[in-house]
């Protein structure tokens, strides 16, 4: 029996997409919510005569954390599983996502990000190179029994674990992730558990999301964290393997060494922005990454 949050915002479409795929993978003891200020989902979800238990919550728009903290006070099931309503889930990623908590020392599982983007362009290619270097760590750290970031696109934990995320914080994956870790339980990768995305479209929207994600990273509370995944040097040493052995193309080895300097930019920039001047960093929409 599991709890599956799905949080949208302005993604009706696919997210009436994403029920109909997982309302397969639910049970008459499964538990629904779903959190969106868009209330055509909720005349959508309350029409639909599913057998599982379905909640809608109005967002306030407050920003992720607090949309999950009004689900998380909702979530009756002994597992949560977290979602966003703009990604398309695999119809087998819900049953692979739990199959890892038969371990009873496993706290949260992590699925898979798989890229929807045009390969042969050179956002997309990067997109593609950087979720494989994502599935790459993810899987030689839970080989290794190392500490693993989840990805917010598809995460599971079990229910008592987290009772809210604090409302500021901009990487809630990796809070949920840091937070599970400290209390002693393993994290776990289910590499099965798939989760197509979109991603940035043009460079701007790219370093707004990285700038994002990635320099969520110098929050407190990970930077205080002796478990990190995500670093200028952990990607170095990963990536130093890649560039030489995922490119098969010249055309790839160009958008590869063009992604390097991206990178190198990015990090550089993360350093100036957040540890010299001592910036916060802002949520910003990235439109250009919705379908």
């Amino acid at each position: 029996m599991f709890t599956l949050i799905i949080t949208s915002f302005n993604e009706v479409e696919n997210t009436k997409k994403l029920i109909h795929i997982v309302s397969k993978q639910l049970s008459k003891n499964d538990q629904l919510i779903l959190a969106s200020p868009n209330l055509e989902l909720k005349d959508f979800l309350e029409n639909k005569r599913y057998q599982f238990q379905k909640t809608f919550i109005k967002d306030p728009q407050k920003g992720k954390p607090y949309a999950l903290n009004l689900a998380l006070k909702k979530a009756e099931e002994k597992f949560i599983i977290c979602t966003d309503g703009d990604i398309i889930l695999r119809d087998s990623s819900i049953r692979e996502i739990l199959k890892p908590f038969s371990d009873k020392e496993v706290g949260l599982v992590s699925g898979r990000p798989i890229s929807l983007d045009d390969k042969n362009s050179l956002l997309g290619f990067w997109s593609h190179f950087l979720t494989h270097a994502a599935h790459v760590t993810r899987q030689k750290r839970e080989n290794n029994n190392e500490f693993i970031s989840a990805s917010g696109y598809l995460l599971a934990f079990r229910n008592f674990l987290i009772e809210s995320i604090p409302s500021n914080t901009l990487v809630d994956d990796a809070w949920i992730s840091h937070s599970i870790f400290r209390q002693g339980y393993k994290i776990a990768y289910a590499p099965l558990a798939k989760v197509e995305v979109y991603f940035p479209k043009n460079f701007s929207d790219w370093m707004k999301q990285k700038l994002r994600s990635v320099g969520g990273y110098n929050e407190k509370y990970i930077q205080e964290s002796t478990s990190k995944m995500r670093s200028f040097k952990n990607e170095s040493i990963l990536g130093l393997k890649l560039i030489f052995t995922y490119p098969k193309t010249l055309k790839e080895y160009f958008f590869t060494m063009l992604l390097v300097i991206a990178r190198v930019y990015l990090w550089i920039l993360i350093t100036w922005k957040f540890k010299v001047k001592k910036s916060q960093v802002k949520w910003v929409r990235i439109e250009s990454s919705k379908s």
